[in-house]
């Protein structure tokens, strides 16, 4: 399909199979073959494929037999079923085009749709650790807790702190190793994490309770003990419990991104 959707080998065919038209068809016929071009090119637009496919098809079957039926009642001659038969392939030319035409345009749009997806998506994740950026972090972060308070559920702040010798020291280990070693730690679907600055970490877990905590916290020490030139790299762990107010959330949550202690 790539090499039939080529801009100028449409548009080639469009206008050989115009003036192919001229010379074969009336100005009644030329009409009837334009606005069926056009109305077959705005369906393989606007609905699936296989279904403008299907339209397609049944438009050239219907047009052929009803092509046959005619020269069959009439008793045509050879040269005037040959200018029949000249008339159906222009005619089925045009709109097998057409459709081309339409289905490239719906092609091209749903990627630049996902295309524009995948930017977005990108832009709110880093793109070497997988980790969400601090300010989409936040973002989620408020969905989160606004879904914890409505359902009266319990969520955590996890800060990871790292050793800066060693972040310094092994940071590209540190951003790509340990980042998927937390995020394989992590619920996918409920828990986010970013880095707070270059030897911290923010995890929000949600919906869990103290124990859950523990049990992801032991998940990540295991798991950082287990890494080879991990063993040394983790300094401290702190949890806190979210509270029913955003703004002390967000403002814990800026001090710790500026490094200012928290009594």
């Amino acid at each position: 399909m790539k090499y039939y959707s080529n801009p100028m080998l449409l548009l080639l065919g469009l206008l050989l199979t115009f003036i192919w038209a001229q010379f074969v068809l009336d100005q009644y016929f030329i009409i009837t073959m334009l606005f069926t071009m056009a109305l077959i090119g705005l369906l393989s637009i606007i609905v699936r494929p296989i279904f403008s496919f299907s339209i397609l098809v049944t438009f050239i079957l219907a047009l052929g037999f009803l092509n046959v039926g005619f020269s069959w009642n009439k008793h045509l001659d050879i040269i005037a079923q040959g200018m029949n038969i000249q008339l159906q392939v222009v005619i089925t030319i045009g709109v097998i085009l057409a459709w081309i035409c339409g289905y490239c345009l719906q092609s091209n749009s749903n990627e630049i749709k996902t295309l524009k997806r995948e930017i977005e998506r990108l832009q709110k994740v880093e793109e070497n650790t997988g980790f969400l950026t601090f300010n989409e972090f936040l973002a989620q972060a408020h969905l989160l807790f606004t879904g914890m308070k409505r359902r009266k559920e319990q969520a955590f702040l996890v800060k990871l702190l790292f050793n800066s010798e060693e972040v310094a020291y092994k940071a590209r280990i540190i951003n790509e190793t340990l980042s998927k070693l937390i995020l394989q730690s992590i619920r996918a679907e409920y828990d986010i994490a970013c880095h707070l600055n270059g030897t911290e970490i923010l995890i929000f877990l949600n919906n869990t309770n103290e124990n859950g905590v523990e049990i992801v916290v032991e998940r990540i020490t295991q798991a950082i003990k287990k890494a080879k030139g991990l063993d040394s790299v983790l300094h401290h762990i702190e949890r806190v419990e979210v509270s029913d107010n955003w703004n002390a959330i967000h403002s814990l949550i800026q001090a710790w991104r500026k490094g200012e202690k928290i009594a």
